[in-house]
């Protein structure tokens, strides 16, 4: 097996908008710590595989052609065979909404942000395949405590790292780590573009290993795991905390991972994604006070303080989601792309958007590879990934989300028909 690494910048210009807060009007005009696009690539002779992680909060299927277009223009890589991941940052260029505030607009500057972003994310695969050398890879598992949790319940069991280590004569080369937790210790009042809590992670794991530019953390099955309720405060020292966290135990995987054969395949396919009509499905409930107004064109959730994560508080800004699909502002992806890359015993199931922990769960147990794990947030952005029981129980992911909970069972299906077609 060869593997080889690469990064590349894709921080944003400033004045900027962030994404991933409705409530959140003014831009940024602070870079608290660089964004990045890390990439992969394995080679073991027969099939050649590349896979990129990227700090923004989510990679529609748009953003994953051109990329796939720029990496196939370079000669180094297939485009089908390239995997687009987001970290899901909450700190990073929002790529819908305009960057106007009432300082200025800024949209020439984020136009010519959003042609350039593809190749600079392709570059970074570029590297990777410059990088190609001879490599051990092995993988291991370790439960960590304290950082990601459930956060419709509550849910304190810890979730489970996975790592991949690439060595050569015993040197460590670089790793992935994919661990279920969203990036939001920074809340709406944050206005510094910054990796949150997976970009303090990442830093700390290259600081213990030494291998700078060459670990990424990936996000898993994390629609329904947050720091919630384990955070302390809303702060940059306190993602620095958690990130660190998180790559102590990476570190501590990858002193005892077991090597992986030369076994390396990749399965893709699409499936169609059924969505809910333009009203709220009966029965999700709307924030108390909220009328017709609150889903008029325009409309912005009401002033609330930067720990204010009530019902109510997230239903209004799920609320505005909705009024973003009707608008147009944002398009609902009606199709999904879902891949397993095989490696060894492990199995990594590509899902777009943002898949429960429940979506990982049942494909599992269908398949029975208890070494699956999925990787969120990949390949395309289509909202919420749920399956019926929890599309019933109704909350602030099931009403912003344009699926319904067929469309999770659908995904389900596929991811563990691809898997079990690599056996």
């Amino acid at each position: 097996m060869r593997a080889g690494f690469g990064w590349s910048s894709i921080t944003p210009p400033l004045p900027c908008r962030l994404a991933g807060y409705a409530r959140r009007q003014a831009l940024s005009r602070q870079v608290a710590q660089p964004l990045r696009a890390r990439s992969i690539v394995l080679d073991n002779g027969q099939a050649r595989v590349g896979w990129v992680i990227c700090d923004v909060l989510e990679v529609n299927r748009s953003l994953v052609a051109e990329v796939r277009a720029a990496v196939e223009a370079s000669g180094g890589l297939a485009g089908g065979d390239v995997m687009v991941s987001a970290t899901h940052t909450h700190a990073g260029p929002d790529l819908d909404r305009t960057w106007d505030d009432e300082k200025g607009s800024y949209r020439e500057a984020q136009a010519r942000y959003r042609a350039f972003l593809p190749y600079a994310v392709a570059s970074s695969l570029v590297c990777a395949v410059e990088d190609l050398a001879p490599s051990t890879l092995a993988w291991a598992e370790e439960p960590v405590y304290g950082v990601g949790a459930g956060r419709r319940a509550a849910d304190a069991r810890p979730q489970r790292l996975s790592v991949v280590t690439a060595r050569r004569e015993g040197e460590l080369r670089g790793m992935v780590i994919v661990y279920p937790c969203h990036g939001t210790v920074l809340g709406p009042n944050n206005l510094a573009v910054s990796g949150d809590v997976i970009g303090a992670g990442v830093e700390a794991l290259e600081a213990g290993t030494g291998a700078p530019g060459r670990c990424a953390w990936a996000q898993g099955a994390a629609g329904d795991i947050s720091t919630r309720g384990t955070r302390r405060e809303r702060a940059p020292r306190e993602a620095q905390r958690l990130g660190s966290v998180v790559a102590a135990a990476a570190e501590r995987a990858a002193g005892r991972a077991v090597a992986v054969t030369g076994e390396l395949s990749l399965e893709r396919a699409m499936v169609s994604l059924p969505l809910k009509g333009p009203e709220p499905p009966e029965g999700a409930g709307q924030p108390e006070g909220a009328g017709p107004s609150a889903l008029s064109p325009g409309a912005r959730p009401p002033s609330r303080g930067e720990d204010d994560r009530s019902e109510a508080a997230l239903l209004e800004e799920a609320m505005v989601a909705q009024q973003g699909r009707r608008d147009g502002t944002r398009r609902p992806e009606s199709q999904a792309e879902i891949a397993v890359l095989r490696l060894g015993e492990l199995s990594l199931c590509f899902v777009p958007g943002e898949p429960f922990e429940s979506i990982e769960r049942e494909i599992v147990h269908r398949t029975g590879q208890d070494h699956l794990r999925v990787v969120g947030y990949s390949n395309g952005a289509p909202g919420y990934v749920f399956g019926p029981d929890e599309e019933s129980e109704g909350g602030y992911e099931v009403l912003s989300s344009p699926l319904t909970g067929e469309a999770g069972a659908r995904i389900v299906a596929t991811g563990a028909r691809l898997a079990a077609r690599q056996t």
